[in-house]
């Protein structure tokens, strides 16, 4: 069986490596998968050039100045990245989540999100 992780990610984004980053700060053990060869997602294959204005703290960055301080900012943590897979099916059991991608099968822990809790705890999110 895979290795267990708390939080997997599908997407290696900007958004997908800014909320890795952000899970490693709470302690998360994160897995990002991705598609594509190589980590930035949009900004990074089909716009590295042209400049993005709406970046809060930044001016003017382009699509590979974005993604190069996200992966930058990611490196202060181990994180496990998988690239090159495509993700065929996602399946819930009481374990946790089963990730099938046209590579491998990932392990990924029950998710407590506001969505999932136990019955009992639910007023807690309301």
């Amino acid at each position: 069986m895979s290795e267990l992780y708390d939080i997997t990610i599908v997407g290696g984004g900007p958004v997908g490596l800014f909320a890795a980053f952000y899970a490693h700060l709470r302690q998360a053990k994160v897995k990002i998968i991705d598609s594509l060869p190589q980590l930035g997602g949009q900004p990074a294959i089909l716009y590295p050039e042209k400049k993005i204005l709406d970046v809060p703290g930044f001016t003017n960055l382009s699509g590979e100045e974005l993604t190069q301080r996200l992966i930058e900012q990611l490196e202060t943590f181990q994180t496990e990245i998988c690239l090159n897979e495509t993700v065929l099916d996602i399946t819930k059991s009481d374990d946790g989540f089963s990730i099938i991608t046209s590579q491998a099968q990932h392990q990924t822990k029950p998710s407590s999100s506001p969505w999932e809790v136990a019955p009992s705890n639910r007023e807690l999110w309301s």
